[in-house]
């Protein structure tokens, strides 16, 4: 049986929206993804939100959330309690949250299948979005524990599984379908690998669906890597930035309309990878100009 062919969206020309990260939130302007779930407009209930982007009848569904308390994660969180969902999220349950209750919360090892079986108990989901898998091992336990538990599977994957090139990344320029698995923990890849190698089990061995949205670049004020704020704070302090190619071209994406997208896979019920990003490129070098120039106007 010939393996299924990832599938692919292009992207229509879409309204206007604004990246922000570290107050520069007015600096840098793309265009918003034209699929992104819409934000309410005011006066409209979630549950009537709901309905509208269904075009049917209203359907709550139970979700789990592994990961959740942080950056995108806890906008997806947000927005799937906006939606009114039953949500659950599962954590090392080391980070705090501002859920209250809205949620459930399950304190797991997602590494460990018998305690994540422990923890999950019987229970059965009509989605698991899965924020904290890096590498083949993370995503053979979901495999093995969400069998026959789960309906559809969004995984959080990256545009880091491409590999370098001069033409833009489209979904088909990485095939997990056919990518060559080997087993291994986080500490034994490096993150673009872990993710091409998750896709790979996911893609190969799930008997359940699975949709896995590739990002750039996230930005946004919670960001905890830091990545940003480590090169304004180098802007600020006048420490050259060494970097490999500045007319290299990237696209990006902010934690809100992350998470709105990633609800939207869900509710559409997509198969297979698909690439999720604000319409347009910025080069590395306007990038760092536009830090500089805002940086310039605050001083």
């Amino acid at each position: 049986m010939q393996a299924p062919r990832p599938r692919v969206r292009r992207e229509d020309p879409g309204g206007i929206s604004i990246i922000s990260a570290l107050d520069i939130d007015q600096a840098v302007r793309v265009r918003r993804h034209p699929h992104s779930v819409l934000a309410p407009q005011p006066g409209t209930s979630s549950t009537e939100l709901n309905c509208h982007n269904r075009g049917a009848e209203c359907i709550v569904s139970k979700v789990l959330v592994l990961g959740g308390t942080r950056f995108l994660g806890r906008q997806l969180v947000s927005n799937l309690i906006d939606h009114g969902h039953s949500v659950t999220i599962a954590t090392r349950g080391k980070a705090q949250d501002n859920f209250g209750n809205s949620v459930q919360r399950l304190v797991v090892d997602r590494g460990d299948p018998s305690r994540l079986l422990s923890a999950i108990g019987d229970s059965e989901y009509d989605i698991v979005f899965d924020q904290i898998c890096y590498a083949p091992n993370d995503a053979f336990v979901a495999v093995e524990v969400f069998k026959n538990r789960v309906q559809n599977y969004v995984f959080t994957s990256s545009m880091a599984v491409n590999r370098d090139s001069n033409e833009a990344w489209v979904e088909e320029g990485f095939d997990p379908y056919r990518y060559p698995v080997r087993r291994g923990n986080r500490s034994d890849f490096d993150y673009a690998e872990g993710k091409r190698l998750a896709e790979a089990v996911f893609y190969q061995h799930a008997t359940f669906d699975v949709a896995a949205v590739r990002f750039p670049v996230v930005l946004g004020l919670d960001d905890y890597s830091k990545r940003v704020e480590f090169h304004i704070e180098r802007i600020q302090k006048g420490i050259p930035i060494g970097f490999p190619n500045l007319q290299a071209k990237t696209s990006l994406i902010n934690d809100r309309e992350s998470g709105n997208f990633l609800h939207w896979v869900a509710e559409n019920r997509w198969v297979g990878p698909i690439n999720a990003c604000s319409e347009g490129v910025i080069t590395w070098r306007d990038f760092f100009s536009v830090l500089e120039e805002h940086l310039a106007g605050l001083s």
